[in-house]
């Protein structure tokens, strides 16, 4: 998915997410989400956030290397 983002000019993904989630990602991959908008009631607790897809590949190629193939790898359709 990151790889098709970025090749078909996609800068930045939005996602509504609940903070644990945010949490565990924050933390496997390095990346800071930004939270755009208040905490609602989707199924529970979930806020708005902003990543930069820019900022993905920096901080995967500087913290987390071995997952920088996989990141960038484009799936071939079966």
């Amino acid at each position: 998915m990151y790889a098709r983002s970025v090749g078909h000019g996609v800068r930045y993904w939005y996602a509504a997410m609940e903070r644990a989630l945010v949490r565990v990602l924050q933390r496997m991959l390095g990346i800071e989400f930004r939270q755009i908008g208040p905490v609602t009631d989707y199924y529970g607790p979930v806020a708005p956030y902003l990543i930069d897809l820019r900022e993905v590949e920096l901080r995967v190629r500087e913290q987390r290397p071995c997952l920088l193939h996989d990141l960038l790898a484009v799936p071939v359709r079966g």
